[in-house]
């Protein structure tokens, strides 16, 4: 009767041991299948990154371009001499509407949503310089490099009209839904394949498993995060614009005064 209980035990021990062992045998074969969806789900996230990134990249540089020119226009309409104070002012007016009209864009703001509209269209009114140096006197031999102030202007309100075009579609442009299944899809199939993993230590396990959920998070964080490029913590500094806005209302009430030769510039921006 013992040596029947012995032979019971053994079997049932013996089972038991290849009962695990065809487990873990069949764990590693499927973790050795979803183990190199981490290098597929690493190089899209690669390419997810890059094409954030480069997005950001490009409406900063597009944006610093924008206010240089709305920052020249001003600049050459406080150095022409052949031209009116209330035309001077005019111009200033209308690179600081242009200006707001960015900060508007930047915002997702429609003018109509603001509680005191204004008169003009700020989003037309950087045109309605064309109309005022049409009235600047450039005949003359001496005015020559009034004629060349005015074919800069002319030649910056071309550029703010194409580079605004081009920031608003890049601004405008976010990962497709698909790309982010795709990527949350490779991001479970990589997770699942570590847990498969048996590394005969529990603590080992479970910082791998650790590990790899904090760097699905982390990743998804910061491609998202660059996505949005005026908010959030990797987002573009806009105090520049509030710089420039500071610059242009000086120079109106400079020039309202009658001194519009005198350049200014903020503090903050030096």
């Amino acid at each position: 009767m013992f040596t029947i209980v012995l032979h019971s035990l053994y079997f049932i021990t013996y089972d038991s041991t290849v009962t695990r062992k065809i487990f873990s045998l069949s764990s590693s074969v499927v973790a050795c299948y979803l183990s190199p969806a981490g290098l597929v789900y690493a190089t899209s996230f690669g390419f997810a990154f890059q094409q954030a990134l480069n997005k950001q990249h490009e409406i900063l540089t597009k944006l610093v371009a924008e206010i240089a020119k709305i920052d020249h226009i001003a600049t050459f309409a406080a150095k022409l001499t052949t031209i009116t104070t209330k035309d001077r002012m005019a111009i200033i007016k209308a690179a600081k509407a242009e200006g707001i009209y960015m900060a508007m864009q930047i915002l997702r703001r429609e003018p109509s949503s603001f509680r005191n509209q204004n008169d003009d269209d700020v989003r037309v009114a950087i045109w309605s310089v064309l109309d005022v140096l049409r009235r600047v006197e450039v005949t003359t031999q001496s005015n020559y490099l009034n004629r060349v102030f005015i074919q800069n202007i002319v030649e910056d309100i071309k550029s703010l009209n194409s580079i605004c075009s081009d920031r608003m579609g890049v601004m405008h442009g976010r990962i497709h839904p698909v790309m982010w299944l795709f990527l949350e899809t490779l991001g479970f199939f990589s997770f699942l394949g570590i847990l498969l993993l048996t590394a005969f230590s529990y603590r080992m396990e479970l910082l791998m498993c650790i590990v790899t959920v904090f760097s699905i998070s982390l990743l998804c964080y910061v491609v998202s995060d660059l996505d949005s490029p005026f908010s959030g913590f990797f987002r573009i500094n806009t105090t520049v614009i509030l710089d420039l806005m500071q610059r242009l209302a000086c120079m109106y009430e400079m020039a309202k005064v009658g001194q519009a030769g005198q350049l200014f510039y903020p503090e903050t921006s030096v």
